[in-house]
């Protein structure tokens, strides 16, 4: 069905802001699938092109409604048309369903993406009369005052941690978009300058792909692959369990803020060590003892921070087993999807879909 008629109960409708899976969509079927669990009727709602979050919704039993459009403007038209009539609460999970919906009362708007300067000012316009505008880390909250945080959370990942074989090579990975805003291109300079310091001490792998990168970006991860390719593996898309397994520490070395830092919080539940850069959500997420942070676009930086986390594994042990379990502590108790369920809840009370007790109420 892609039109409202009705036949449901006034519900909750989450509009997706992209037809393809990206972090913002993770959190939709999460969302999804907590309100499902709290007996609230829920819908999808999502471009109809590309058709990978109508494919993971509808797998998982949804119901879907799509829209059409090629453009944002086509999308925010048929969007507007296909809500025609809807009495839902409507969740706009992003800035361009938050937009083609402006204006009306029953909605949130949802914000996972760092607004550009220019972009701010349509955030703003974006959120006119919406109950509430959300967003998942302080460092969008500094942007767009008006906003409350709620942050994201992630399933619990279950791992086999890898066997430490003294004397082999760390295996550092990255997971994530292969660009130069993820700070790909640092990532190798740094590994190129732990290569120089003492050879064969790492390799890197790293999972995802390069989709929607600009096209100046390969030129400058293929100059900074160059001489260290025979130290990387490049996997594609892989399972995030399996490539957590894989590893003994993650970088994150984002150049950009990023809005939350999904993949730091992953690694948490996963029980795995981590650098992260700087940037955004990114050293939120990993908490203010988390011992190693670079500089953001820095590669000595990022090689210094990458050797200190190898040194405390090999002269610590025990302590770098106890950074772990707090780690996961962490985790369990601010990125849990428990941690999670309740913030979520409390939004849906405020819409009279749920009805959760006092000692359920978090501070969102």
């Amino acid at each position: 069905m892609n039109r409202y008629s009705n036949p449901f109960p006034a519900g909750l409708a989450l509009i997706a802001n992209n037809g393809d899976i990206g972090g913002g969509e993770v959190m939709l079927l999460e969302m999804a699938r907590l309100a499902r669990g709290a007996d609230v009727d829920v819908r999808v709602i999502a471009p109809k092109y590309p058709p990978e979050i109508v494919d993971a919704a509808r797998a998982e039993g949804f119901i879907v409604l799509q829209f059409e459009g090629i453009t944002r403007l086509q999308q925010a038209r048929s969007l507007r048309r296909l809500l025609r009539g809807s009495s839902d609460v409507l969740w706009c999970n992003g800035l361009a369903p938050a937009l083609a919906t402006t204006g009306r009362r029953r909605r949130v708007a949802h914000i996972h993406q760092l607004p550009t300067w220019k972009h701010v000012a349509t955030a703003r316009v974006a959120a006119i009369r919406a109950r509430c505008t959300l967003v998942p880390s302080q460092a969008m909250a500094d942007l767009l005052p008006t906003s409350r945080v709620m942050l994201n959370w992630t399933s619990p990942l279950e791992v086999t941690a890898r066997p430490d074989s003294q004397g082999s090579p760390m295996i550092l990975g990255y997971l994530g978009r292969i660009t130069c805003a993820k700070g790909v291109d640092v990532l190798l300079q740094a590994l190129k300058i732990l290569e120089d310091r003492k050879a064969g001490r790492f390799i890197l792998r790293m999972a995802g792909d390069a989709r929607f990168a600009p096209s100046a970006d390969s030129v400058a991860i293929d100059a900074a692959l160059l001489p260290v390719v025979h130290l990387v593996e490049q996997l594609g898309w892989v399972d995030r369990a399996d490539f957590f397994c894989s590893i003994d520490l993650a970088v994150f070395p984002s150049t950009v803020r990023e809005p939350f830092g999904l993949v730091a919080a992953e690694a948490m539940s996963a029980r795995v060590a981590f650098v992260v850069s700087d940037s955004g959500g990114l050293p939120e997420v990993a908490g203010p003892d988390h011992p190693f942070v670079a500089r953001a676009g820095d590669p000595e930086s990022l090689a210094d921070a990458i050797e200190a986390a190898s040194s405390f594994r090999e002269a610590d042990p025990d302590g770098f087993v106890g950074m772990l379990d707090n780690a996961a502590h962490r985790w369990a108790d601010e990125f849990s999807p428990a941690a999670g369920r309740t913030r979520f809840l409390q939004i849906l009370q405020e819409f009279g879909l749920v009805s959760i007790t006092a000692n359920e109420r978090p501070t969102v």
